[in-house]
């Protein structure tokens, strides 16, 4: 029976990992259950909710995935932060504030099939691909027209 329940457990990650084009890594070792009750209704007006997880089912389930370089990383309790329905309504800062609230550190972010790391995501604001991608153009345009300027001078 236990071993049914486990594999159970790992399909279900699995379909967590593969349908979800959006889910934030965290680490949830400083938080307590009353808090955490509070962290998921305050998700819940952010479209999103948690889901905690077991050490040795996520890595059993990185072994076979994308995520495979980080099965030495994983130590201590972690929880994914999925989005509700539909598309993410907020954007990253708001999500941020909200977790640094109950002092939960952001591992990663898997966004629209790629992983990114705290450093990318301090530059990252909005969840919404067509506004970084208006945001890309904006910051392209000045780094062409920058160096033009001076030669058409």
């Amino acid at each position: 029976m236990k071993i049914a329940l486990k594999e159970s457990k790992v399909k279900k990650l699995k379909k967590i990992l593969n349908t979800n084009i959006f889910f934030i890594i965290c680490n949830n070792s400083s938080i307590t259950s009353d808090k955490f009750l509070k962290l998921t209704q305050e998700l819940i007006k952010l479209n999103l909710y948690c889901y905690k997880i077991n050490n040795k089912l996520l890595k059993r389930v990185y072994k076979d995935s994308i995520f495979k370089n980080y099965v030495n990383s994983i130590n201590g309790s972690f929880m994914l932060i999925l989005v509700k329905q539909g598309c993410i309504t907020s954007n990253y800062n708001v999500i941020s504030a909200e977790l640094k609230k109950y002092k939960i550190e952001i591992l990663g972010v898997y966004f629209n099939y790629k992983l990114y790391s705290i450093n990318q995501l301090k530059k990252l604001s909005y969840l919404n691909y067509e506004r970084n991608m208006e945001l890309f153009h904006i910051s392209l345009k000045t780094l062409l027209t920058t160096p033009c300027s001076k030669f058409i001078k």
